[in-house]
C-alpha cells in the first residue's frame, strides 16, 4: 500500500496540470479550477516528501520492504492501465483513433 500511495502522489500533480489545460481548452467555468490548481501545485511537493520521508527511510530501515513497495506501485500502475483499457473499449470507436 505504501508504494501504491506513493505512486498516487507522484502522478497527481501532472494529472491535475493536464486537467487544467483541458479546462482552458474547453472554457470550463472558474468554479471548476480551484481543486485542480491546488493539487497541481501541492501534490508534486507531497510526492517528493513521500519519496524522501516515507519510501526511502522505510527502504533503508527495512530493506525487505523495498521490493514490496515497488510491487505496490506496480500494482497501482497495472490497475490504472486496466481501468483505461476498459474505458477505451467502452467509449472509443477504434475507427476514430486510427
Amino acid at each position: 500500500m505504501i508504494g501504491a500511495l506513493g505512486l498516487l502522489e507522484l502522478q497527481a500533480g501532472p494529472r491535475c496540470r493536464m486537467v487544467l489545460k483541458a479546462f482552458d481548452r474547453l472554457g470550463a467555468p472558474t468554479g471548476a479550477y480551484p481543486f485542480y490548481v491546488e493539487h497541481a501545485e501541492v501534490d508534486p511537493v507531497h510526492g517528493k516528501d513521500w519519496m524522501d520521508k516515507a519510501i526511502e527511510p522505510l527502504a533503508t530501515e527495512r530493506p525487505e520492504w523495498g521490493p514490496r513497495m515497488v510491487k505496490g506501485a506496480w500494482w497501482r500502475a497495472q490497475i490504472n492501465l486496466a481501468f483505461f483499457a476498459d474505458l477505451r473499449a467502452r467509449l472509443v470507436d477504434e475507427a476514430d483513433v486510427a
